[in-house]
């Protein structure tokens, strides 16, 4: 019953693995004309047991818990795809809430926290936002002229900067990058973007990650085309290897 997971992060202070899923009506057997159900699971590393789970229907299915970002004191941040809106489940109260709805047109994918716990940095279509978690304020970073950042998937908080994994297409195709986005002082603006990485032969649609030690651990062959709109996975023959990907992401 765990259904399709997506975006997981670890709570190493509570030993908690937080994993978003969702579920389809063929996989839960249910009447096709049902809801589509999406959530979280909150799992206990040490054991493996199911903590908590919660889940939200909606008629669209591609309203669907993404990725998710862990202030200090455990309360968790969750995007929600195409619909936009941002949910919460604090940390006092254990209850998820529909907590902010974004700009109209942006569905969020990429999130994340700076470490004073004041800023969220979201993923939004083509553009990344800042959210300010007192206010709700949410502002569209400006990038420098001539740069872009792509539709992000994931999206990390290093040092002052944003490690974003992005798409996007031009003239020669679809492109892949890692970079590293410089932000400014008071961390309203991006004012640089450095490449990682960018057009690596192994791409196939390069997705999330994990920053440790220096390194970002990224997930290189997500093979995304591969997966038809019925969720039917290509032949056998026709997947390549999983790839895991790492890079400096210092200066």
């Amino acid at each position: 019953g765990q259904g399709g997971i997506l975006g997981m992060k670890v709570d190493p202070a509570r030993r908690v693995l937080w994993a978003n899923f969702h579920q389809s009506n063929e996989q839960l057997g249910a009447d096709p004309s049902s809801p589509f159900r999406t959530g979280i699971h909150e799992i206990d590393l040490e054991t493996g047991r199911l903590l908590r789970s919660y889940s939200v229907e909606k008629e669209e299915e591609d309203h669907l818990f993404n990725d998710i970002a862990l202030a200090s004191d455990g309360t968790v941040y969750i995007t929600s795809f195409s619909k936009g809106t941002l949910y919460r489940i604090p940390s006092d109260t254990g209850e998820l809430e529909e907590w902010l709805p974004m700009p109209e047109g942006v569905y969020t994918n990429g999130i994340d926290i700076d470490p004073t716990g004041r800023f969220l940095f979201v993923a939004g279509s083509a553009e990344i936002y800042r959210v300010e978690i007192e206010s709700r304020e949410v502002t569209r970073m400006a990038v420098p002229e001539g740069e872009r950042v792509g539709y992000t998937d994931g999206l990390y908080f290093d040092s002052g900067s944003l490690v974003n994994i992005a798409s996007w297409r031009d003239e020669t195709g679809l492109r892949y990058r890692v970079a590293r986005l410089g932000l400014s002082e008071d961390l309203s603006c991006i004012d640089s973007v450095r490449p990682l990485d960018q057009d690596h032969p192994l791409f196939a649609f390069p997705t999330t990650g994990v920053i440790t030690g220096g390194w970002f651990y990224y997930i290189a062959t997500a093979q995304f085309d591969k997966v038809d709109e019925n969720g039917t996975v290509a032949p056998w023959e026709e997947l390549s290897d999983i790839f895991i990907l790492r890079v400096r992401t210092g200066e």
